[in-house]
């Protein structure tokens, strides 16, 4: 069977064999802004989501989270790639709203202390 693959941001790179999508026109197969909810899918549709460099431009991280685990097939991957806090290109560009770091996602953990 083949795997549903999501790719969230994709911006001129999408990946693929995957569904792209991304709010300004380029090679996306879905205009949707990101920013907006609910993304335009079922629940459990995808096996596999890759946010590449797109979580840190959107406006709500929890939200957008909610949403990864609506759309998010039970047992699936879903990959998000975020610059470090501590890297020079974190802070140099101004459409960043949030900074992460090694234990971020941690947050997300039920089983995390905090």
């Amino acid at each position: 069977m083949e795997r549903k693959i999501l790719d969230l941001g994709c911006g001129t790179r999408k990946r693929e064999g995957a569904i792209g999508v991304d709010k300004i026109p380029s090679v996306a197969d879905i205009l949707h802004d990101l920013d907006c909810f609910p993304y335009p899918f079922e629940d459990s549709s995808f096996d596999e989501i890759h946010l590449d460099n797109v979580l840190e431009h959107l406006a709500d991280v929890i939200r957008t989270l909610e949403e990864l685990y609506r759309i998010g097939k039970p047992g699936g991957l879903v990959v998000v790639h975020v610059p470090y806090f501590r890297a020079k290109w974190a802070y140099i560009d101004p459409t960043h709203r949030h900074f992460f770091t090694t234990e971020s996602f941690t947050y997300f953990d039920p089983e995390h202390v905090h």
